[in-house]
């Protein structure tokens, strides 16, 4: 006898979900959207004057000894100044081209983040950041300055990408894995000379691939960038010889004192250090950071330790509550209950039993994904952990999302 179904009426989807399905179905529309939006506003914005900060300006003044006297732009990050001196180089002195460079740089950091964030986040919550970059003015007021900040944000996105591609990646070869890494490498040399905080992309990387147990493609994104970096070296030799004097032992000096334009009050000690941090934790996230996303009055001119502190708090969260699902992937529990631990690690919802309700199929495609791109496929080469994704492959076939083999 033939066993009987029950038809089980589809919910309505709340309101939360029709809004994400929407985004999801009109993503690119929604992204090409943004992204005019984006050029629309930072044309609206477009300031044609020199700043008053003095960075973008100094800027300008070294591309242009770059062009006239071939001087290496050694004090600060040497790629942006090298960056606008192609342009000045090719079409001369134009400062409303050279702004323009900005404007295309923060354009194609939008796509970039785009490319970034798709198919890694919720798709409402793609559009909703996307949306929100595209209109705010405290970044488009980049869109048209000089500053390293639009060319870093790019470098930025891309080593993101080309990151997460690198880590996720299985099955390579050794000499496709030193590609990979060699690629991100150059990337982060790219940073670091854009802007001397790049380096930390390198312990970000590395650090990140430990913990993931990667060891291997760790040791070879170090061995490419050290290999990276004595190429970079090998070119300044060449270029620019030994006849140019490095300013970095100077601008480290300049950091060492209390203040840079009052040599008579000293250098700081590790105190000063301390404070000096905690001062400028407070400016600039409880009172830059706060007007950037819209928490304080643009007028503001306040600081807050409760403010810092709990910004502080959720770094801290966002860097650590994603190791938790690892934790647990690399250390399930012996005998039945394996399968259970599994798929709730990887996101799917309840035990695994004959009389459950079949769960919505994007929930079961987004587990079926993270049990392949996670540590458990190396589980499951021991013996452990077939009941998870066993049973999501299972509930695929019998919806037909999944083709039967012959």
């Amino acid at each position: 006898m033939a066993k009987q179904t029950r038809n089980v009426p589809k919910p309505e989807p709340a309101f939360g979900q029709g809004l994400t399905q929407f985004a999801a179905r009109n993503q690119k529309t929604l992204f090409w959207f943004s992204f005019g939006l984006m050029a629309v506003m930072s044309l609206l914005l477009f300031n044609m004057r020199v700043s008053e900060g003095g960075d973008d300006s100094t800027y300008l003044c070294r591309a242009m000894e770059v062009v006239a006297s071939g001087r290496y732009p050694d004090f600060q990050g040497p790629a942006y100044p090298l960056f606008l001196s192609l342009f000045i180089f090719a079409f001369g002195f134009n400062l409303i081209l050279l702004k323009l460079t900005s404007l295309a740089c923060m354009l194609t950091g939008h796509w970039l983040l785009y490319r970034l964030l798709r198919g890694r986040v919720n798709p409402l919550l793609l559009v909703a950041v996307l949306g929100l970059t595209a209109v705010n003015s405290w970044l488009l007021y980049y869109a048209s300055q000089t500053y390293s900040e639009p060319l870093f944000m790019c470098v930025q996105y891309l080593f993101c990408i080309l990151f997460f591609r690198f880590s996720e990646r299985t099955g390579l070869t050794a000499r496709q894995t030193f590609a990979a890494s060699a690629a991100v490498a150059a990337v982060i040399l790219a940073a670091m000379l854009v802007r001397t905080i790049g380096i930390g992309f390198l312990i970000v990387a590395a650090l990140s691939l430990c913990i993931d147990r990667k060891f291997r493609k760790a040791f070879s994104l170090c061995l490419a960038f050290v290999l990276c970096w004595l190429l970079w070296l090998g070119v300044y030799h060449v270029v620019w010889g030994s006849s140019v004097k490095s300013k970095s032992s100077g601008q480290i000096e300049q950091l060492m004192l209390k203040h840079p334009y009052q040599l008579e009050n000293g250098r700081e000690d590790f105190m000063g250090f301390v404070g000096r941090f905690g001062g400028n934790s407070k400016l600039y996230l409880s009172k830059h950071f706060a007007i950037i996303t819209g928490f304080k009055d643009a007028d503001s001119r306040e600081t807050s330790t409760p403010l810092t502190v709990l910004y502080y708090l959720i770094f801290a969260a966002a860097m650590v509550l994603p190791l938790q699902p690892l934790r647990l992937l690399r250390r399930p529990p012996r005998g039945g209950d394996a399968g259970r631990h599994l798929r709730g690690a990887a996101g799917a919802v309840g035990p695994v039993q004959a009389d459950d309700h079949l769960p919505a199929a994007d929930d079961d495609a987004r587990a079926l994904r993270r049990l392949r791109h996670s540590p458990l496929r190396a589980g499951r080469r021991r013996g452990r952990g077939r009941g998870g994704a066993a049973a999501v492959h299972r509930r695929m076939l019998e919806r037909g999302q999944l083709a039967r083999p012959d």
